[in-house]
């Protein structure tokens, strides 16, 4: 078992949020301009989390038939971790190879994981026997498959995925998960909920009404909702910010 996964507190000062290559193009950013996020760490200070997000931790899927979970996008997010202590097997997802490098090389120490270059556009750094997959490659690329992965999952952790994604790439990323998993599987969302600025840069304000949109074919349960406003996000013109979970499932 890992081990150093830290408490969730009652409340959520910081995020985390990595975003596919090919959206970033579509908010003014390259792909090389996101790694420069990564590399300055001053730019990415509002979104990092060193705690196990409370709404993972409350609403996690105690059914055994929830082993295999997807974390999109995921970053350096703490929850990678904690998720192989609770048992499953864990799939990370992002652009950011820097990120993965440096998680892993924090949490367990350089060469105590292994690294394969299975593209020139994609990456895939194995650890905790297996149990841990961190896939660094675009979210839309084709050959993120089942077949890449090990086979469709059966639960989706989205924590910011969806909120960094620009509106024009929600439909296709939604039927991206879809394909990843399972037709059973259970998806956990984590998205942003703010006033504006609305047509700048992530988190994009995700409603219940687009969750609904998104997920026609399936049930949309909202079940919590935090504020998120600190310091960091005043600096940067927001007035009000939360973060609301929702359970989907078809």
């Amino acid at each position: 078992m890992h081990g150093n996964s830290k408490p969730p507190n009652n409340s959520l000062d910081r995020g985390e949020l990595a975003t596919p290559c090919s959206t970033i193009q579509q908010t003014g950013m390259t792909a090389s301009d996101w790694n420069k996020r990564w590399e300055n760490k001053a730019n990415v200070r509002r979104w990092e989390l060193t705690i196990i997000h409370p709404f993972l931790e409350k609403y996690l899927p105690s059914s055994t038939t929830h082993q295999r979970v997807i974390v999109p996008l995921a970053g350096k997010t703490a929850d990678l971790f904690w998720l192989v202590d609770k048992g499953f097997q864990v799939i990370g997802i992002d652009c950011s190879s820097l990120a993965f490098q440096e998680l892993l090389d924090e949490q367990i120490g350089t060469g105590n994981y292994t690294l394969e270059q299975r593209s020139p556009n994609c990456s895939i750094y194995s650890a905790c026997d297996n149990r841990l997959v961190l896939v660094a490659c675009d979210i839309f690329a084709d050959e993120l498959a089942p077949s890449l992965i090990g086979g469709p999952v059966s639960f989706v952790w989205d924590r910011a995925a969806l909120a960094a994604l620009h509106p024009a790439d929600h439909a296709r990323y939604i039927e991206k998960l879809k394909q990843l998993s399972k037709t059973n599987a259970l998806f956990l969302f984590s998205v942003y909920w703010h006033s504006g600025p609305t047509d700048r840069d992530p988190p994009f304000p995700i409603s219940t009404e687009t969750m609904n949109k998104l997920f026609s074919s399936g049930e949309v349960v909202k079940l919590d909702e935090l504020d998120s406003m600190n310091e960091d996000w005043t600096q940067v013109g927001y007035k009000d910010l939360c973060e609301r979970c929702y359970r989907v499932q078809f």
